[in-house]
């Protein structure tokens, strides 16, 4: 009798737009990815919802108002409950050179509170208080790609 493997499940949240985000196809190492509303990140494994977390950022300007903007006091309460978890991390697929552009879209008369080191600032006080690394992947492919490998190694090592 040998004992089957049960292979890893990815979950990717409910409330991520369609045509978004990361989609993982099944093969030897992982099974098929499932659509399942997860209370905080957007993909996790099943199994381990709350214990791993990535929360993805698919844009400069849509991090930006995560950090500065009246959705500030919300993405923290997000933040405070990832920090409990085994490993948590927030995925961007961009880069900080995009976030200094984000901010010439911004209107010149709320410019100057969006300077790209209070942002930079922003991104340093999450990593500090809260222990949860921002990952700087640089495109989707990229991103996901690492989201898939950080969640994987955070199974084995966490066990």
């Amino acid at each position: 009798m040998t004992k089957e493997k049960t292979l890893p499940i990815f979950i990717r949240d409910t409330r991520e737009h369609k045509g978004h985000g990361f989609k993982w196809r099944s093969c030897k190492k992982w099974g098929k990815m499932e659509t399942a509303m997860l209370k905080y990140g957007d993909y996790s494994i099943k199994g381990f919802e709350t214990s791993f977390a990535v929360e993805r950022k698919g844009s400069a300007s849509e991090f930006i108002g995560n950090l500065i903007t009246n959705d500030k006091k919300r993405f923290h309460r997000e933040l405070e409950v990832l920090s409990t978890y085994k490993s948590a991390w927030i995925v961007c697929e961009f880069n900080v050179a995009d976030l200094r552009k984000a901010i010439f879209y911004i209107p010149k008369r709320k410019r100057k509170y969006f300077s790209i080191d209070k942002i930079l600032g922003a991104i340093c006080s999450i990593m500090c208080k809260y222990g949860i690394p921002v990952i700087f992947a640089g495109n989707n492919k990229d991103a996901k790609i690492l989201s898939q490998k950080l969640m994987l190694k955070a199974m084995k090592y966490n066990k």
